[in-house]
């Protein structure tokens, strides 16, 4: 009896971790990045450090129909400077579902296509000085957001950031969110199976000893 009772329990743990994976899986935002690691690239020379903080990306996350850039420091709005964000929906390392945002002097715009499973575009949007800041973030509505089948369940996200006051003198940063490396949202399948496998085998062992005496 108390064995069956083990073994129950070894399953109920097994479907917990299991719902667990799925429900990261399926909620990739808000996706955070290390700060104080902003590249600068002078001539031959290269560092990563603490540099232009109004470039230096914190998380990206997504609020209704709306994305949130947040950086270290107030965006800036000149010819020195642009972000953008570029993303590939649904969850489909073949998808060509996408989202282009660009801010800067002289760029202020947000396009989407989307296509059905025929490849057939269903969507193709594009809307110019619609993205502003808001403290430290870049505030950006998203073209056609109704019309992404699973905005929580992106693909493919890169996020770019740069400051150039001068030739051959640039400060750059970016955030890289791919579902297949296995990054989500700052957890590690890997870890949580590893997780399922210590729980299980603590269990297992607790029961052959019950068993034994």
């Amino acid at each position: 009896m108390r064995k069956s009772r083990t073994i129950f329990l070894v399953l109920i743990f097994i479907f917990t971790f299991c719902i667990s994976i799925v429900f990261v899986r399926a909620a990739v935002f808000p996706i955070n990045d290390s700060t104080d690691d902003v590249q600068h690239i002078e001539g031959n020379e290269t560092s990563t450090g603490d540099f232009q903080n109004e470039i230096d990306i914190v998380s990206l996350s997504l609020s209704g129909p709306t994305l949130e850039l947040a950086l270290q420091a107030t965006p800036v709005w000149d010819d020195n400077h642009r972000y953008t964000v570029d993303i590939y929906w649904d969850g489909d390392e073949n998808s060509d579902n996408n989202t282009y945002c660009d801010f800067g002097k002289g760029y202020n715009s947000v396009m989407t296509i989307l296509w059905d499973s025929n490849s057939y575009p269903v969507a193709s949007g594009y809307e110019e000085d619609t993205i502003y800041t808001s403290g430290s973030k870049l505030i950006i509505p998203i073209v056609d957001f109704s019309l992404i089948e699973n905005p929580q369940n992106p693909h493919l996200i890169e996020v770019t950031t740069k400051y150039d006051p001068e030739i051959g003198n640039v400060y750059s940063d970016e955030l890289l969110f791919e579902t297949k490396s296995g990054f989500i949202s700052g957890y590690q399948i890997p870890v949580t199976m590893i997780g399922l496998i210590l729980i299980a085998g603590i269990i297992a062992i607790k029961v052959r000893k019950k068993a034994v005496k």
